[in-house]
């Protein structure tokens, strides 16, 4: 579906009421990359696709997974009432957006333009990988007017993170039984077998639980789930 909307060369790609964790290759290169290739449906061709579209995603308590942490920003709003769809409102926004579209953009190029102007003035920002255009100038240009760091919701969408959370989980717990000390993945899974390490096994079968024994680590899922997160900091 993603793909047939960038075929379309839709502007806005909206993905709506979404329930699950966000995550995926294909949205994750489509967010970073300036092109992506993907199959015809139907036939067996591939073509090229420009992403040059903005991607949304609407949902309750949205989170996300793995890769797309550090490719999204969050924008909350709290009704502060339990039917938000009983509120009432000075402005219908569906109507008065699109006849104030001018002076909305208007204002959003004065505040770029005002920022380039100004000799684009550091305010002690760090890099925004991947995004590095967006984050040398829509980003600093807010600060810079004394607005909040769109990138300080990273934190909140961080950790939320499912794979972060377990994996600092299985490393608190791997330090804690271990320490510094090399192990195999087999006298890891033997040591579980011992009730002061009842923890570090819990968490362990969170990421690699035995298809034939819930209550046993499976040495196999634990070596490939070591190998993918080897060498990373958490």
């Amino acid at each position: 579906r993603l793909s047939s909307l960038l075929m379309r060369s839709a502007p806005v790609i909206c993905i709506d009421n979404v329930e699950r964790p966000i995550r995926g290759d294909f949205i994750c290169s489509t967010l970073t990359q300036q092109t992506v290739t993907a199959r015809v449906l139907g036939f067996s061709k591939m073509v090229d696709l420009p992403t040059s579209s903005t991607v949304l995603a609407t949902g309750n308590n949205l989170s996300f997974m793995g890769d797309m942490t550090r490719r999204a920003l969050l924008c909350r709003i709290d009704p502060q009432c339990e039917r938000p769809d009983s509120l009432k409102f000075s402005k219908n926004l569906h109507e008065w957006v699109p006849a104030h579209r001018h002076e909305l953009i208007g204002a959003a190029l004065t505040v770029l333009r005002a920022y380039h102007v100004a000799g684009r003035p550091s305010v002690g920002l760090k890099p925004y990988g991947s995004f590095e255009e967006w984050s040398g100038l829509v980003r600093p240009g807010l600060v810079w007017l004394g607005e909040a760091d769109p990138c300080d919701t990273r934190t909140r969408i961080e950790e939320n993170d499912p794979v972060s959370a377990e994996l600092s989980a299985v490393l608190a717990l791997w330090f804690a039984a271990f320490g510094p000390n090399s192990k195999t993945t087999a006298e890891v899974i033997e040591a579980c077998q011992y009730p002061i390490h009842a923890d570090l096994k819990h968490a362990l079968l969170e990421v690699a639980v035995s298809s034939r024994n819930a209550d046993m680590v499976d040495s196999k899922r634990l070596g490939k789930y070591l190998k993918k997160y080897a060498g990373r900091i958490e």
